[in-house]
């Protein structure tokens, strides 16, 4: 048995041939580990950066309403010092029952009559009660903005917001303004709105525009918003059918 075993073992030759072959296999092996363990290096190097700017970027968006993901909350800054922030809403595309509960006659009116109205309207029409001849509701523009007018217990529009927009206070008014995305012919628009109570009359006005002019157009609604609130509430008596 020891003659058989002593046959089995290999001469010096090959020994010294099987100890190159496995030393450099384990080198290999070794060099391989090594270069894998760099990658990760490497790699945790790069991705680490990017996950805290995008970290930052998601808190910044929570933060300021201005975030990569979500939605965008516009605010305008007046001479005053104060701001005016339009949060996004989404509209409902069911409507009010808009009505009047008597009956009603409606004109346009005169450019002088528009001035007794308010010194910002630009054109539109009234809606005064048959029985009593009383200014019930106006609706028209002052400018570019769209502007509705009228008495207590009526609703301004006929369109649902499915979100409480931003309460503000100028000038000792609360204003709330919101705003929401539209598509106009493929194009998308943005569509600001603000409301607010002046005596016994609400004051409804709304600006749309292209989202590449979003900013400006957000900016002169403000401005129309703050003259009607240091202009005093709307003259409906001073207009009669």
């Amino acid at each position: 048995m020891i003659g058989a075993w002593d046959t089995l073992t290999p001469d010096a030759q090959a020994d010294a041939r099987m100890r190159a072959a496995v030393l450099a296999y384990n080198g290999a092996a070794r060099k391989e580990k090594q270069n894998g363990t760099a990658n990760t290096k490497v790699k945790r190097r790069v991705l680490a950066p990017l996950a805290a700017c995008l970290t930052i970027l998601i808190a910044l968006g929570v933060l300021f309403g201005t975030g990569v993901f979500g939605a965008k909350t516009y605010t305008a800054t007046l001479a005053t010092g104060e701001t005016l922030s339009y949060k996004k809403t989404e509209v409902v595309s069911r409507s009010l029952d808009f009505g009047f509960p008597y009956g009603v006659t409606s004109r346009d009116l005169t450019a002088e009559e528009l001035t007794r109205l308010s010194s910002l309207l630009t054109e539109g029409f009234a809606t005064f009660r048959a029985d009593t001849g009383e200014l019930v509701r106006f609706e028209g523009a002052a400018g570019q903005t769209k502007v509705i007018l009228a008495a207590q217990g009526l609703p301004t529009t006929d369109t649902v917001v499915d979100e409480t927009p931003s309460e503000n206070v100028i000038n000792g008014v609360a204003v709330n303004a919101g705003y929401s995305k539209a598509n106009n012919g493929g194009k998308p628009v943005a569509l600001f709105c603000g409301e607010f109570q002046l005596g016994d009359i609400t004051v409804y006005a709304e600006r749309g525009a292209p989202m590449a002019e979003a900013e400006t157009a957000c900016n002169e609604l403000t401005e129309t918003i703050l003259g009607f609130i240091q202009n005093g509430a709307p003259e409906f008596s001073a207009v009669s059918p």
